[in-house]
């Protein structure tokens, strides 16, 4: 799962509040990466009006620094955070300037979002470490005579904050993660009673024309439970090699190495308490654990091949549900892993070649019709809105615009008419997509069937975000005699 929709304007379905104000003059910005907090002013004041590349500009500087793992940690919270909450800081921050957001200077723009998501959203830092480090930043980015614009700003947004945390929703009520919710002094926020889509909007922070969307299918309660989800990435999920190694002996081999970890629902899963680096976690570079969502393992799971069948992974980036194909084909067997992108077909090779798996083959293709040969199964993860995995991916809800969802429900029906060609009578299919959007879901799958009555839904799932999972959807399909 989780591969991006295709590449256009990151301009979300509304004016998103930094980038319609504000046309940059073009210049790059100073490139400040001693601590979290300079690289991540680096990545906010250099994005030119594009945030939905946020995650591809932090990995870049990560790899032209050695910054310690607790300091990336922390720039990559502030970067992904401020992407999901910007349009609720840029709300609460201009409530404390008296001239519009627009007029504050770049610079100083991205202190105060940085100072405001560490006041009001970052547990682990005290508030005078989030006024003195932002101060201090406007020296670092040639500002320094606005420190007391800085301060007085955010002083005064701490004023609104009460500490206190509830449970329930309201115009004073700030979303936090898990459920939780911040008290602040005034009614600052929407009524979530009498507008809970503007709500919504403003508090969780989302494009009004995604609410809107949402609203129509979801409840209050259930729209504002889907909110928490997607403004926090789920937490960690592995999947044991079951060729190299049992999961209780790896959950065992975790306690050993002080990280804390749980069996997941998934027959092979393990939920670590927290994210760490993969270089953490035992034996590693030997093959026996990957990284994978529960829900991505679930369509592996769903297709069930078995050893010496042929199969075809269409869309196989980054390898995830390759390796675990064919682990499940006992490595015996014949499986096929194909991509447009030659660049993206390296994290396929480097997944197999880590794991130790001999039956895979990779290759890139332009098109799905490229192949013509016969496979016994077929494991189809097209390319999608990415509605279900916000989470991880929170640059996504500002790159996918309306038109998107009429758009890519004909270029996945396109791929799974073609894919579908390369099967044989009884075999079986397994069409997947990390959206919840029903027009990229059942609507393709039963267009599907209604133009081939040959083909029949054996079971089909639908699975919104949790805090342990992404959401998606998984149909398998089969060929009739």
């Amino acid at each position: 799962m989780n591969k991006p929709s295709r590449k256009k304007s990151p301009r979300p379905g509304q004016p998103h509040p930094r980038r319609a104000e504000n046309a940059r003059s073009g210049a790059p910005r100073p490139s400040l990466l001693n601590n979290a907090r300079e690289l991540a002013w680096t990545v906010l004041a250099n994005l030119n009006d594009s945030p939905g590349f946020a995650p591809q500009r932090l990995d870049l500087l990560f790899r032209e620094t050695d910054l310690p793992e607790v300091e990336r940690r922390l720039a990559t919270e502030l970067v992904y955070g401020i992407v999901r909450r910007e349009p609720v800081l840029h709300h609460l921050l201009q409530k404390q300037i008296h001239r519009p957001w627009s007029q504050v200077e770049l610079e100083l723009r991205t202190i105060l979002l940085l100072g405001g998501y560490q006041l009001l959203y970052s547990t682990r830092i005290p508030p005078h470490a989030a006024l003195n480090t932002s101060v201090e930043l406007c020296a670092r980015v040639g500002r320094g005579a606005a420190k007391g614009f800085v301060n007085g700003v955010l002083r005064s947004l701490q004023r609104t904050l009460t500490g206190e945390r509830t449970t329930i929703p309201s115009s004073r009520s700030l979303p936090l993660e898990h459920g939780e919710y911040l008290l602040l002094t005034d009614d600052l926020l929407p009524n979530p009673d009498q507008a809970p889509l503007d709500y919504f909007a403003e508090a969780f922070g989302f494009p009004r024309w995604l609410t809107s969307r949402w609203g129509e299918r979801f409840p209050s309660p259930q729209l504002f439970d889907l909110g928490f989800c997607l403004n926090s990435p789920p937490h960690m999920t592995l999947r044991v090699n079951s060729l190299r190694i049992a999961r209780d002996d790896y959950l065992a081999e975790l306690t050993t190495a002080g990280i804390a970890a749980s069996p997941a629902e998934t027959p092979l899963g393990i939920r670590l308490a927290e994210s760490i680096s993969p270089a953490r976690l035992p034996r590693w570079e030997s093959g026996v654990v990957s990284i994978q969502d529960e829900t991505a393992q679930r369509a592996s799971l769903l297709l069930a091949p078995q050893p010496g069948a042929r199969l075809w992974d269409v869309c196989a980036a980054p390898g995830g549900t390759t390796t675990h194909l064919a682990e499940l084909l006992r490595d015996q067997g014949r499986l096929l892993a194909t991509e447009v992108s030659e660049e993206r077909l390296g994290s396929i090779s480097e997944n197999v070649r880590r794991l130790g798996l001999t039956s895979v083959e990779v290759r890139r293709i332009d098109r799905v019709t490229d192949i013509e040969e016969n496979f016994d199964a077929i494991l189809l993860d097209v390319p999608c809105s990415n509605t279900g995995v916000l989470g991880k991916r929170p640059e996504a809800r500002w790159r996918i615009q309306p038109e998107d969802l009429q758009d890519l429900p004909r270029i996945q029906s396109g791929i799974l008419n073609a894919a579908a060609r390369q099967l044989l009578p009884g075999a079986r299919l397994v069409y997947s997509t990390c959206s919840i959007e029903p027009e990229e879901n059942q609507s393709v799958v039963r267009s599907f069937l209604d133009h081939h009555p040959d083909w029949s839904l054996l079971a089909e799932h639908e699975y919104l975000p949790t805090p342990h999972s992404d959401g998606g959807y998984q149909a398998l399909l089969t060929r009739g005699s």
